[in-house]
């Protein structure tokens, strides 16, 4: 059964599609690092968020039998996570549901989620969000680092069962980050390098693949950025020359085998000869999601890859 195209075309790459479709999402992705404090930071909100239990299961059910069961829309299922992580252990994390219409993304470059925001300007986004809870607040300022144009959307995976539609738009290959971490009394300040991700779907990722892997390695001058999901695989290299996407490198992984119904993760990953990853550590476990540290080896040149994965 095919899935309706529900969408609009924003004006500009951090825009909100509006996505309207069955199971469908669209995801604002934040990520910081400051490696002199040995500081990430990884924020997501989600307008639709396909690892909701409610959302997946009734999805599911829709399209068991869509004459009988309501189609699940992603504006009922507004998402925000949260990751701060110091010496690659856990600070604080959170994942804060939030009841249907929550999320706002008004005509202007503003992305609003109760008293988190994300905003737009330029080269420029500002980013605050808190948890009362945790005693947690997050601000950061993203400054783009490159002078390059933003990469043009890309899709994966293919999906030629559902005819639904996967895209990646990597607004911000890399920034320069500054701003505070505010965890209880502690003020952190962080001073590093970050980048922002857009991704979109008419339908969930996991319909058609069982693993969705998403990461990056930043250098001061240069980002590699990649996805795969199942067969389908994505890399893209941003600096100061230019901007190359290769589709479908050859990806060679060893995968770590399942225990105790856990989900599995790759040990080691190569994206062809470029871009090597070795030593995983699990930063944090969220039932199907995965965030993860590896070694990372570009050229021969060490350094430490942030990667997450999503996993049916």
């Amino acid at each position: 059964m095919a899935t309706l195209r529900l969408l609009t075309t924003p004006d500009n790459a951090d825009g909100s599609h509006r996505i309207g479709s069955p199971g469908g999402y669209e995801l604002w992705h934040f990520y910081a690092e400051d490696p002199s404090r040995r500081l990430r930071i990884a924020a997501a909100f989600y307008d639709g968020f396909n690892l909701h239990p409610v959302y997946a299961r009734r999805y599911e059910a829709y399209r068991r039998k869509p004459t009988r069961n309501a189609p699940p829309t992603p504006s009922q299922y507004a998402c925000l996570q949260v990751s701060v992580f110091e010496n690659e252990k856990r600070l604080a994390s959170s994942t804060i549901y939030f009841a249907a219409g929550s999320f706002l993304a008004e005509d202007g470059p503003v992305l609003t989620l109760g008293s988190n925001r994300a905003i737009f300007r330029g080269d420029e986004i500002t980013l605050a969000l808190s948890d009362p809870q945790q005693a947690t607040s997050i601000d950061l300022i993203f400054q783009s680092a490159l002078t390059t144009t933003t990469p043009p959307e890309k899709s994966f995976p293919p999906d030629t069962i559902n005819i639904a539609e996967h895209q990646w738009v990597p607004a911000r290959p890399l920034c320069g980050v500054q701003g505070r971490v505010r965890r209880g009394g502690r003020t952190i300040p962080v001073s590093g390098l970050g980048q922002h991700n857009h991704y979109y779907g008419t339908g969930p990722v996991l319909a058609v693949a069982r693993r969705w892997i998403r990461g990056c390695v930043l250098f001061p001058r240069a980002a590699e950025m990649f996805q795969a999901a199942d067969g389908h695989s994505i890399a893209i290299t941003a600096g100061e020359s230019g901007i190359q996407a290769i589709e479908n490198p050859p990806i060679i992984a060893e995968w770590k085998k399942p225990m105790f119904g856990g989900p599995t993760y790759p040990l080691t990953m190569n994206f062809g000869d470029r871009l090597i990853l070795r030593n995983p550590r699990i930063a944090r476990s969220m039932g199907a999601q995965l965030q993860m540290i590896y070694d990372a080896y570009v050229e021969g040149e060490q350094t430490t890859a942030w990667v997450e994965i999503d996993c049916r």
